[in-house]
């Protein structure tokens, strides 16, 4: 599963959301999660922005899950 995160105000945006729609479209399980409201490399503020400690907090889980050691 590949997670793509984008946000309002990044001149990169419009590139992620095809990204994730080109990786749907090959068949890649993808998530894409989009944040309003904040800036390019808001991920790294997570101490004074909400969004910023979430994204990071989505993050986490999903690399958690993506290298769990499988259950046999």
């Amino acid at each position: 599963m590949i997670a793509v995160i984008t946000d309002e105000r990044d001149v990169l945006r419009s590139q992620g959301q095809k990204f994730a729609e080109n990786l749907e479209a090959a068949g890649v399980p993808t998530t894409h999660r989009y944040y309003a409201g904040v800036m390019h490399e808001f991920f790294g503020a997570s101490a004074v922005l909400d969004k910023a400690e979430q994204a990071q907090q989505e993050a986490s889980e999903h690399f958690r899950r993506a290298f769990a050691a499988p259950t046999l």
